[in-house]
């Protein structure tokens, strides 16, 4: 697939929305879809019409052909455009698009026909030489849908920790693979640490670390200051129903995060 997914962890609605604005805001990202609740399409569209400057467009469900084929014909000629429209929405072609943003993973209750089709879209979709960014943001509350989304996909997937100041937050959710990478370096260190070995040349205690910008990047941990949530670059593994392990892995790791904690 010409995609790469990419799932951001987000601790409350404010979370969710900085998270979405910051994606959007990635450079080298032109023309963005946004996925979100059909009735919350409107106030979408113009929250990010207002945050960014940019010529916002929107499709829902009561919007009629000849609106969807105009807001869609100004979207694709625009330079740098948004369109924010229902969840599962396959009335575009993907490969003319960036990223999508699914400012929630989308619903289990969605008919198996529209499952059907929106996965074949992101399975069929991009080129592997420039994939199309497909992000998820989701809550704690949100994890089984997440798996639910993998599975129906055919794929796993890990939830970032990931904190809209990060100094490397675009690198970190186009290439997720990174963190990933780093934290399981940190784990191989941690096996010749307790078998009495040297780590690896350039390791330490947190496999993060390197990631996380250095000096002035916020510690990990959900630290509230004004209303942000500053949490570095934890990349944590989860599995299936795990509501209070919310950074843990789909395949089946070892919870990471403080129980409860947000």
């Amino acid at each position: 697939m010409g995609v790469t997914f990419t799932t951001l962890l987000c601790h409350d609605e404010e979370d969710r929305a900085e998270l979405c604005l910051r994606t959007a805001e990635i450079s080298g990202l032109k023309r963005v879809l946004v996925l979100t609740h059909n009735k919350e399409v409107r106030d979408l569209k113009a929250s990010l019409q207002s945050a960014l400057g940019l010529r916002t467009y929107s499709v829902q469900r009561s919007t009629s052909n000849s609106d969807r084929e105009r807001a869609l014909s100004e979207f694709l000629e625009s330079r740098f455009g948004v369109l924010v429209a229902m969840d599962a929405y396959t009335g575009i072609d993907l490969m003319d698009v960036d990223a999508v943003i699914q400012y929630y993973p989308p619903q289990k209750s969605m008919p198996d026909e529209e499952w059907d089709v929106f996965t074949a879209c992101l399975r069929s979709t991009g080129s592997p030489a420039s994939p199309t960014l497909v992000v998820t943001i989701a809550a704690p509350d949100d994890l089984s849908m997440v798996g639910y989304f993998f599975k129906k996909l055919g794929i796993e997937g890990a939830v970032m920790n990931l904190s809209s100041t990060h100094v490397q937050f675009a690198d970190l959710v186009r290439r997720p693979e990174i963190a990933l990478a780093a934290k399981v370096y940190g784990k191989v260190a941690a096996v010749h640490a307790d078998a009495g070995h040297s780590p690896p040349p350039g390791d330490d205690d947190d496999g993060l670390r390197d990631q996380q910008g250095g000096e002035g990047t916020a510690p990990r941990g959900g630290r509230r200051n004004g209303g942000n949530a500053h949490r570095g670059g934890g990349y944590h593994q989860w599995h299936h129903g795990a509501k209070d392990a919310a950074r843990e892995t789909v395949s089946g790791g070892v919870a990471r995060s403080k129980k409860g904690a947000k």
